[in-house]
């Protein structure tokens, strides 16, 4: 009977803990959101399966070359319009909502990678004259120059993205290097220079605290991924073109599950898309796992992409609770008690 008692527990308890593990990554999984470049859509996976999940965003008149994007907690969708030198407001389903500083009073140009800081604003590459640009993202105002980047020449930031220090990384692909920003004062501190003929563009923070870099052969349009340790200012390769096919590499992002999403430029000689996909690997070792999205889903050059994982619903916070209760009644101790004919029994 104790022996019943206790295989019945075990039993128990491995169910509810799987079911929990199952129920925390299907709360967490998110949305992989890709901002393309070829035909100005925002489109929607599921970041897990690479479920085509649709189209977002298609724009009009107001934007052209969509580059940088970012998610603001209520759902809409900040994007950047490299052709159109602006930066532009949707709701969640799409409604063209406006564009920040419509007057370019910033006098933005060729806007590329958008970043939320830790002060709750937005900070945008504006990548033809060397600038960080900062905005209200709920007022939409143009709030200053928080960094200048050309005075040693021109250097075309691409990305940028806050590090766990506080400070701004800037990716720049006309110099090939990254630039490390105080993320109060918009002063450079240093800046690492990157594999001669390689220009440096997406760039992302893992969950190990280091950032992932995207480098494009100037010649081949190929490239790699490379891991810059903040700590140590060391740069290694960490995936290598060819690696699951890449090719040239576009937007990347890392998954809520850990993994490293890239798009995979196939393009024709008269910049068309003739066949992307993305790509996922593991985001610890840089060893392919596979394809996550395939061609003929909405992809048309993806330079940029982020994952959003939305906060639990209160129907799935109430049931993560009752799994929780399941998991404490089946490894409570178990109580002792006798029946009629006083054996010893277990419940």
């Amino acid at each position: 009977m104790i022996m019943h008692a206790a295989n019945r527990i075990l039993r128990g308890s491995a169910i509810a803990a799987a079911i929990l593990s199952l129920a925390l990554v299907q709360a967490r999984a998110g949305t992989l959101y890709v901002s393309n470049f070829g035909n100005n859509t925002v489109t929607a996976y599921d970041v897990t399966t690479g479920v085509y999940l649709g189209t977002p965003v298609t724009a009009g008149a107001e934007a052209n070359g969509f580059t940088g994007i970012q998610v603001r907690p209520d759902g809409s969708f900040l994007v950047g319009a490299q052709l159109t030198n602006n930066v532009v407001r949707y709701s969640s389903n799409g409604t063209f909502l406006g564009i920040l500083d419509p007057a370019n009073t910033a006098l933005l140009n060729s806007p590329q990678g958008l970043t939320f800081g830790p002060d709750g604003n937005l900070y945008v590459a504006s990548s033809a004259n060397d600038q960080i640009l900062r905005y209200d993202p709920v007022t939409g105002d143009f709030l200053n120059i928080f960094a200048s980047l050309g005075g040693a020449g021109h250097i075309g930031p691409i990305d940028l993205t806050f590090g766990p220090d506080g400070n701004l990384y800037v990716t720049a692909f006309d110099n090939g290097m990254i630039v490390r920003v105080n993320g109060l004062t918009g002063a450079i501190m240093e800046t690492k220079p990157g594999p001669p003929g390689f220009g440096l563009a997406a760039a992302a923070f893992g969950p190990d605290g280091n950032l992932y870099v995207e480098g494009v052969d100037l010649n081949t349009f190929g490239g790699n991924i490379y891991r810059y340790e903040i700590q140590t200012n060391a740069l290694s390769l960490f995936i290598p073109e060819g690696s699951g096919g890449l090719q040239s590499p576009g937007g990347f992002a890392f998954g809520s599950n850990g993994r490293l999403l890239l798009a995979n430029l196939v393009l024709d000689q008269n910049f068309n898309d003739v066949g992307t996909t993305i790509l996922s690997y593991n985001g610890q070792t840089g060893g392919s796992i596979g394809t996550l999205v395939g061609t003929g889903k909405g992809l048309n050059i993806p330079f940029f992409m982020t994952v959003v994982v939305p906060e639990p619903s209160g129907l799935a916070l109430c049931g993560i609770g009752l799994i929780l209760l399941l998991l404490y009644t089946t490894v409570r101790k178990p109580v002792r008690r006798r029946n009629r004919a006083g054996d010893l029994m277990f419940f």
